[in-house]
């Protein structure tokens, strides 16, 4: 879930998330136990996911969100 609302994109959340899961056990003997698994997981994915759309073209990105505009009722002055 925390992949998948960082990319908004099903795709590129799976990457991440099997990325992290390849580096957390590759990296399982530095895991110093100072903070929640959870976090560290976390935080793997976070930077995981920088990393990836850096390296990819804007045209892999994730669909950005729509920005809501606000809609203003004019009043007629007469």
């Amino acid at each position: 879930m925390f992949a998948l609302s960082l990319s908004r994109n099903r795709q590129v959340s799976e990457e991440i998330t099997q990325e992290t899961f390849v580096k957390a056990v590759k990296n399982i003997n530095q895991f110093k136990g100072n903070c929640k698994l959870s976090v560290l997981l976390c935080q793997i994915a976070k930077n995981t996911y920088f990393t990836y759309m850096g390296n990819k073209s804007t045209t892999n990105r994730a669909i950005p969100r729509k920005k809501h505009k606000r809609t203003v009722s004019r009043l007629n002055k007469s």
